[in-house]
């Protein structure tokens, strides 16, 4: 299963859940930088253990919140709200990508290789799958 987070405000705005940390606050060195005062420096991380999601307080000043409840570290299931000084995801899940070969993506005409590349921003392919397409449609055009 994979995780994100994804924000209500601005669904465009995704981080992608994974085993490394990923820093939310204010601050420029944050993955996931947040305007506004009552976002702290450094908020909140996010990450996978143990293929389930976790949010951790790094001890902000305005807390962090899961579905309206202050946490300093809690799990957190898909449908969940996720709250940081006023700006507000929601962690969604989906099924994993399956992974593909150059190989296999050798094998795809051209006309197939644009179609995915169109649609990159709907998920569908994992940044490895893309980075082959790319690769194709370089070699190819």
């Amino acid at each position: 299963m994979e995780y994100k987070l994804r924000s209500l405000q601005n669904p465009a705005q995704e981080i992608l859940i994974t085993t490394s940390p990923t820093s939310i606050g204010r601050s420029k060195d944050n993955q996931l930088k947040l305007p506004g005062l009552p976002v702290s420096r450094h908020h909140a991380q996010v990450f996978l253990e143990g293929g389930t999601p976790i949010i951790v307080d790094m001890n902000s000043t305005g807390g962090s919140f899961v579905n309206n409840v202050r946490v300093q570290r809690s799990s957190l299931n898909a449908g969940d709200i996720v709250s940081f000084g006023g700006h507000q995801f929601q962690c969604v899940a989906s099924a994993e990508k399956p992974a593909v070969s150059y190989e296999q993506m050798k094998l795809k005409d051209t006309e197939d290789l644009l179609n995915i590349w169109r649609k990159q921003d709907q998920n569908e392919w994992t940044p490895d799958a893309l980075e082959i397409v790319e690769k194709l449609l370089m070699e190819r055009l």
